[in-house]
């Protein structure tokens, strides 16, 4: 069996944070439980009861926390005084009953959080009560596997209390706007073409046309009626949603290549933003070769065309711009498109997620016209360009 010891009272702890990027997100939450006492912060609230808490805590419990809580709370508060003693919960359990009886921590803490402290922010608090409540939830299935590593007999656990709930809520403060249009400070008559492309033209793709910040949106399957509606437009930029270029060294897409246990499936973009905790396809996987191939050469005809076309990436563009992904919820892209400043009949009539990813990629193109943008790559492979939020963002190469 094994059984932790600890020098005093242990400190369960679980971060809630916008996402797994320390480039991008940030906690927005933090709730821990000691001596039987559950209580929560908010990290731009200047509360300092967690660093008291740690001071006097024998121990720091979490679960999965060197990978995940730990890095968000040294990065937004590195003065906290964390016990010497600091203990993975997920290490304890995986030890005890195997890696296939220990639940992951995607298991473990949920996919939710984002999510919820997003509809906080668009402005319900109902959004940041459950927020609240499944933190605490969590939380007690810390000190249960903790009973158990210990040897400990299960207890019930109270419900949490509704009137701590209405405090932590107005400690939270008002949602925060999110980045705007209006910011970028653009012609309203520009218009960016933005294109969520699919490997096959047998699949439709997303289609957006920004005219200042009003969008226009269709699915469109043929490359010849896309390359005719972007000749109609005459856009300033077009904006793709598939990578552009093949790795350094590469000679073609397909596995047959004689260089690709050399030079591999990946560009340098796709390392920088996995460095960065961003999710990625390679664009060379198997899976990714087709809409590598017609990326490749819709970009060259627009070109040719005579206007110019960059790489975006609508995933890395919403997680910059603290937009949820389509994955985690539609309504909520819709929403975060619409917060940002993009008007158009997509705001109230049905719309598939491939034109909400069409209009990101067209933001994209609106960020790198502003000269608001970071270009991560290499000049050999060409740049995959992502928004730069800062005040004083510059044109960088990464």
């Amino acid at each position: 069996m094994v059984k932790p010891h600890v020098p005093g009272p242990p400190l369960f702890l679980q971060a809630e944070t916008t996402g797994t990027s320390l480039w991008y997100d940030r906690a927005v939450m933090i709730g821990w439980d000691t001596g039987g006492r559950y209580e929560v912060a908010f990290p731009e609230s200047g509360d300092d009861r967690l660093a008291e808490a740690l001071a006097s805590a024998g121990a720091l419990v979490t679960f999965d926390g060197f990978r995940l809580d730990l890095p968000f709370l040294k990065q937004h508060s590195p003065h906290l005084p964390l016990p010497e003693h600091q203990i993975d919960l997920r290490t304890l359990m995986r030890r005890k009953y195997g890696a296939a009886k220990t639940p992951s921590a995607k298991e473990h803490r949920g996919e939710r959080a984002p999510n919820l402290w997003y509809g906080y922010r668009a402005g319900d608090p109902g959004a940041l009560r459950r927020l609240i409540e499944n933190n605490h939830a969590a939380i007690q299935r810390l000190k249960a596997m903790w009973r158990d590593c210990a040897g400990q007999p299960a207890h019930q656990t109270p419900p949490l209390s509704s009137r701590y709930l209405d405090l932590w809520i107005a400690q939270a403060g008002a949602p925060t706007p999110l980045f705007t249009y209006d910011r970028l400070r653009l012609d309203p008559n520009l218009r960016v073409v933005g294109i969520d492309l699919t490997g096959s033209e047998t699949r439709p793709s997303g289609w957006c046309l920004l005219e200042g910040a009003r969008a226009e949106t269709r699915r469109i399957k043929t490359d010849d009626e896309m390359l005719a509606r972007i000749a109609d437009a005459a856009p300033a930029i077009v904006s793709l949603d598939s990578p552009l270029s093949l790795p350094a060294g590469r000679l073609r897409v397909d596995d047959r290549d004689p260089t690709r246990a050399q030079f591999g499936i990946n560009r340098e973009c796709e390392r920088v933003l996995r460095r960065r905790g961003v999710g990625v396809y390679p664009p060379l996987l198997p899976s990714m070769q087709a809409l590598t191939t017609r990326g490749i050469a819709l970009a060259d005809h627009i070109r040719r065309m005579g206007f110019p076309v960059i790489e975006g990436f609508p995933g890395a563009a919403q997680d910059i711009l603290g937009i949820p992904r389509k994955k985690a919820s539609v309504e909520y892209l819709r929403d975060g498109l619409t917060r940002f400043g993009v008007m158009g009949e997509f705001r109230q009539g049905r719309v598939s997620h491939d034109e909400l990813d069409a209009i990101t990629v067209a933001i994209v193109g609106l960020f790198y016209i502003a000269g608001r943008y970071e270009a991560l790559g290499d000049e050999q492979e060409g740049c995959l360009i992502v928004p730069d939020l800062r005040e004083s963002a510059e044109i960088m190469i990464q």
